[in-house]
Formats: C-alpha cells, structure tokens, sequence
C-alpha cells in the first residue's frame, strides 16, 4: 500500500528522471523522422538511377525502392529503441525468431520471389515476347516479383509462378528475329519430285511473308506407295507465324493444282 512517502519518493524520482526520458523520447522522434528522409531519398536515388539505364521494364527497380525504404525504416527503428534503453540483444533474438517463423511460413512465395530477381536480372525474357513456358505458349503481359502473366494465343491470360517458370524449360519464340515453318506437303507418287519441288519452291518465293535470308528450302521427306512428303521449310516473322504458314499452304496448293499435281495427305 502506497503512503504520503513513497508517493513522495515516486515523484521526486520521476521529476529527476522526466528530463532525460524526454530527451530520450525526443531522440527517438528525431531519428524516426531522420530514417523516414533518408529512406525516401535512398528510394529517390535508385529511381534517378534507373531512368539513367536503357531498361523497359521497371519492376525490379521497384522492387529495390522498397527493399532500400524498409532496410532503412528497420535501422532507424532499431536505433531510436536503443536510445529509448531497449536491450538489443533481446531485440535482436526476437526478430530472429519473427523471421524464422515468417520464412517457414512464407517457403513457397519467397522462392517464387527468388525466381522473380533471378528472371529480372538475367532476363531470358521481356514483356512483349513470344514464349512458351511450363506448356504454355502465347505472349508475355508481366514479368512480377511473384509469377509471370503470359496471354496466351487463344486470348486466355495465364498465371505461372516464377518458382515454376525458372525450374521449367522456357522458350523466347521472338528473340532470334526469325522464325522457322516447317510445312509438310503430300503429293501423289509417280510425280516428278524434282518438278514439283521447284513449283513449290517458286510458290514459296513469291510469298512477301517469307524471308528471304535465309532462303527457303523444299526437302523430300517420305517416299510411299501412294504418296510422296515433301517438307517446306522457311523463316517468317515471328510475330506472324500462324497468318504466314497459312498463306504459303495456300499459295502452294493453288500452285500444284496448276500444274494438275495432286495433293494428298502427307
């Protein structure tokens, strides 16, 4: 129970006391204040040096803002609760044991966000390029710190998370400039394959669609008792895969029927 004395003595301590528990307060505020400015202006140095650098995509840039703003934020803290008297090494231990814990939780997204840098940094694709990744083929929309979004070619948008882009075979369909169409073609058996491989070869040069270096190339493949394959083989923009195959297809066809070859299933 409380008397007049210790009351008294309560007061006197914390009347002796109050100047450097204000002081100490006050310096906590000031380097709170202080790792609030410098976090905003290291985020603001890693944007200026970023828009200096050719890049396209800014996410890991972003990324590195906020990894820069944090780190600060924590060391501000960590030091105004030092000149508060916080014990550091307690401090210390329970924020170790917070991460433990997070990071056990947290396995499968921190090796998604792992992939996600990986990808950023080495760069075995953009946005914008043609893919086919984990099976699925179509056109990046985002590269994140998390997964990857590709649209896929029949207009359905796609999720993959980075942990399974980077651990799968990844395929950049549009980063050698040129892409290669092999077309397989029938022709009944009996024909003269060297007249008809230069029919198709004509046809095939004709195509605006088709590149001309390298050329295009026209190979037997298959000789049967009822037909022979042949297999074309040229280089299209990559960005138009689908509508040029479909034009040498049918440039082709038209040509052998003008010359009364028949087609058949190759």
């Amino acid at each position: 129970m409380f008397t007049s004395e210790s009351l008294n003595l309560l007061l006197v301590d914390a009347m002796e006391k109050a100047p450097s528990l204000l002081l100490a307060f006050s310096g906590s505020f000031l380097i709170v204040l202080a790792g609030i400015l410098v976090a905003r202006w290291c985020a603001g140095l890693v944007r200026k040096a970023a828009e200096r650098l050719p890049v396209g995509d800014r996410t890991l840039f972003t990324f590195l803002e906020k990894v820069v703003k944090v780190l600060v934020w924590v060391l501000a803290g960590v030091v105004a609760l030092a000149q508060l008297g916080v014990p550091m090494a307690s401090f210390v231990a329970l924020l170790g044991a917070i991460g433990l814990g997070v990071g056990l939780a947290l396995k499968d997204t921190l090796s998604d966000l792992a992939a996600g840098l990986v990808l950023l940094v080495l760069r075995p694709f953009g946005v914008g390029d043609g893919v086919e990744i984990d099976a699925t083929e179509g056109r990046v929309k985002e590269i994140g710190l998390f997964a990857v979004r590709v649209l896929a070619w029949d207009g359905v948008m796609v999720t993959i998370p980075n942990s399974r882009v980077w651990a799968n075979r990844m395929k950049n369909l549009v980063v050698h400039g040129n892409r290669r169409v092999d077309i397989p073609v029938g022709v009944a058996a009996g024909v003269d394959v060297k007249q008809v491989t230069q029919v198709i070869e004509a046809a095939i040069q004709a195509e605006p669609c088709v590149k001309r270096d390298p050329p295009p190339v026209v190979h037997a493949q298959h000789f049967g008792d009822q037909s022979v394959t042949l297999v074309i083989r040229c280089w299209v923009d990559p960005q138009h895969v689908w509508q040029a195959r479909s034009d040498v297809m049918l440039a082709v066809n038209a040509a052998l029927q003008q010359h009364d070859v028949a087609v058949c299933l190759p």
